[in-house]
């Protein structure tokens, strides 16, 4: 027999409600953290992302906020074709 999961309604309710909190800041007031420590962003990857039409969480799950390329040797690279198709 499979196993079972339970998902708890609550806690669903309380990712939505984090979620919708994240996406109402705007981008460029975001601050992220990763293991602790400040994850430094370039000003133009965050200038770049916010004509995408993804919202914050996107921009998060997607490794955006990872980008240390300067933006020309970025949007040359084969990631970045890979991205886009």
């Amino acid at each position: 027999m499979a196993k079972k999961n339970v998902v708890v309604v609550e806690d669903v309710m309380k990712a939505l409600k984090e979620r919708r909190r994240i996406n109402r800041i705007p981008l460029k007031d975001i601050i992220i953290y990763e293991g602790g420590k400040e994850v430094e962003i370039l000003e133009w990857v965050k200038e770049h992302f916010e004509f995408t039409g993804l919202n914050n969480i996107d921009f998060i799950a997607s490794g955006m906020y990872k980008v240390k390329e300067d933006k020309e040797t970025y949007l040359k690279s084969k990631k970045y074709k890979n991205e886009r198709g």
